[in-house]
């Protein structure tokens, strides 16, 4: 009789471990929420970053939902141009908890440098100043570089490539904008291409330039013609067979595109013949890739919060 009481009471204490194990389990559940301007109209591209969870982006409409583990967390919004905004102590539980954000703009002051002896016309963006609001201008005695030139882009600037006399900017909502650069002093428009998404970064080989579209995955667009390049196909980044990624940087290398795909880990597409480019897959990683660079066979990629992670990518070669 004491040896059967001793099993049962084992079993009893088993069991009331699993069940206290699972009472101290987090509750996945989301942040959900709308970014909007001062005005009231949405903001798309707003980046949304919340501890312990995969960072996300506002969609066209504003809208964002993020999925996170219960408790309490802070949660941040940013975005070029606009004054971060955060909300602290945001409790979550299960199911789905509302978090706006309403975005003031950021102020500023443009052009930043001028020319002694020539004269600028200056504006000044953004919230609380008023008319009698000046700017001064210094004289910078250490600084001794130049600025000789600047190309205002329709968009948001957000990298760019150079090939000869050609720069090719991923100018964010407006595509890949080609400035002719050949007078460094005198650099202009000469072309662009719209892309469906959101263009991040570039990459040029050859007669390609291959942008990094954000939720668009790669789009390669034909530059034969700097001054009128078009869009030839694009292919999507992926985390999952049924999920899509964003594409945040792309590096060419032998024919191959390695795309940072966020939280879709490193892709690689074969674009030896880049009107029919082939997804070869992907390699994960334990956070969130935003940059990447190939070097002897290697990939190095800027994984977010988990620092820099290397890849040997020398298979695809052979």
């Amino acid at each position: 009789m004491k040896s059967t009481l001793s099993a049962e009471n084992w079993l009893i204490t088993c069991l009331a471990l699993f069940f206290c194990l699972l009472s101290v389990s987090p509750v996945v559940a989301s942040i959900a929420g709308i970014v909007t301007d001062e005005q009231g109209s949405p903001l798309q591209g707003v980046w949304i970053t919340t501890s312990g969870a995969v960072s996300v982006q506002s969609d066209s409409q504003g809208s964002f939902e993020q999925i996170v583990a219960s408790g309490t967390h802070t949660v941040t919004a940013s975005l070029p141009g606009y004054v971060s905004q955060a909300h602290s102590d945001v409790t979550v539980s299960e199911g789905q908890t509302q978090v706006d954000f309403s975005m003031p703009l950021g102020l500023t002051v443009s052009p930043r440098l001028a020319l002694v002896d020539q004269d600028s016309d200056f504006s000044i963006r953004g919230a609380g100043f008023s008319t009698s609001t000046r700017a001064w201008l210094s004289f910078d005695l250490i600084n001794k570089a130049l600025v000789l030139d600047s190309v205002d882009t329709p968009g948001a600037s957000y990298s760019l490539a150079i090939a000869g006399n050609i720069a090719y900017v991923a100018d964010y909502l407006s595509g890949l904008q080609v400035v002719d650069i050949s007078n460094p002093s005198a650099a202009k428009i000469i072309g662009a291409a719209d892309t469906p998404g959101e263009a991040q970064a570039v990459s040029v080989e050859g007669s390609f330039a291959y942008v990094a579209d954000g939720n668009s995955g790669l789009q390669v667009i034909d530059i034969s013609d700097p001054a009128a390049p078009h869009a030839v196909i694009g292919i999507p980044v992926k985390e999952s067979e049924s999920d899509f990624a964003m594409a945040l940087d792309v590096a060419i290398a032998d024919g191959f595109a390695y795309v940072a795909a966020n939280s879709g880990g490193l892709q690689i597409i074969d674009v030896r013949d880049p009107l029919n480019p082939q997804d070869l897959g992907s390699v994960p990683l334990p956070g969130e890739a935003h940059g990447v660079a190939i070097a002897g066979g290697y990939a190095y990629i800027a994984d977010f919060h988990e620092g820099l992670q290397v890849v040997d990518v020398r298979d695809t070669f052979s």
